[in-house]
């Protein structure tokens, strides 16, 4: 008498990736080209204030959301998860940003 042992059959499933439960983090890197002050709320808490002068380089990172208010957007680039978004005005403009 020859036994077998019944094995459920191989049900074929992709592979899950769990990285949609991981929360993707906001990294915002600035560097200054020219001296300008910046506010930065980082996740709608406490504002800081920071004056940067050329070569200088600040690094943020969020959960949600930045709100930036840069006293010379010409004098700062800015990069976002290591997408650069550039300089985002002229030469001694006051803008308001949020990111994303």
């Amino acid at each position: 008498i020859h036994d077998r042992t019944s094995e459920p059959p191989e049900v074929s499933s992709p592979i899950e990736k769990h990285s949609e439960y991981i929360s993707e983090k906001l990294l915002l890197k600035i560097m200054a080209l020219e001296v300008t002050w910046i506010k930065v709320i980082i996740d709608e808490k406490d504002p800081k204030e920071y004056v940067m002068h050329p070569g200088d380089h600040l690094e943020f990172e969020a959960s949600s959301d930045f709100n930036l208010r840069i006293g010379n957007a010409g004098g700062v680039k800015l990069t976002l998860n290591d997408e650069s978004l550039g300089v985002l005005g002229k030469s001694g403009q006051v803008v308001n940003v949020r990111l994303p």
